[in-house]
């Protein structure tokens, strides 16, 4: 007997299949294409998020129900001025309501529950901030990495000269990152296709006072 041919039109549709990874909400409204930067999660408040934008920074506060997340917009902030806008962002470990943002070729921090600047270093860099990272084991200190090849780093209580300014790749530094158990240990990537481990023991925890 010959075996019937079935026609896809003929056959009957399968239900979809339950997703792996359900979407719980979405933040704010779409944005022009490449306008978001960055979304962070505070690394002290949990429920806290922000979305790092070229002309605008959005904190959000989440809450989690039984039927259902929300998220509501706590606060808003733009560039300092019209020449410059967000490139990157992080959150501070140590404390729970400082943002820092890389802002053009500076960097600033905000106070979270005002929205107001708190520190502004406007020349932070010669070209674009791409990164910036707290050192995790020792407050008050971050590291900045931009399109001047460099990797710096701040006591952001004394912010005027960086502790140290290393000229770390032959292009862009778009990221530089900071282990986050062995706070010496640098991790840094550019646009030189290059990925580099550095050993900043001189402004780590360890370093002697």
């Amino acid at each position: 007997v010959a075996e019937r041919e079935h026609s896809p039109e003929s056959a009957t549709p399968l239900p979809p299949a339950p997703s792996k990874m359900p979407e719980l909400l979405q933040l704010g409204v779409p944005v022009p294409l490449s306008d978001t930067r960055a979304v962070l999660w505070n690394t002290v408040l949990p429920e806290q998020v922000t979305t790092v934008h070229r002309e605008s920074v959005r904190v959000w506060q989440l809450s989690h129900g039984a039927a259902a997340s929300s998220a509501a917009e706590s606060g808003h902030a733009s560039p300092p001025d019209d020449e410059r806008v967000f490139g990157c962002g992080r959150w501070d470990p140590h404390h729970a309501h400082a943002l820092a943002l890389g802002c053009g070729c500076g960097l600033i921090t905000l106070d979270t529950r005002t929205m107001r600047e708190a520190l502004s270093v406007p020349s932070a860099h010669e070209q674009q901030v791409r990164c910036v990272d707290f050192n995790p084991n020792k407050p008050n200190v971050a590291l900045t990495s931009g399109d001047d090849y460099r990797i710096k780093f701040w006591d952001l209580r004394k912010p005027s000269t960086p502790l140290l300014s290393e000229g770390a790749h032959s292009h862009w530094v778009t990221s530089a990152l900071y282990n986050r158990f062995h706070d010496q240990l640098v991790l840094s990537c550019g646009t030189d296709s290059l990925v580099k481990l550095w050993r900043a023991a001189s402004v780590s925890s360890g370093a002697p006072s």
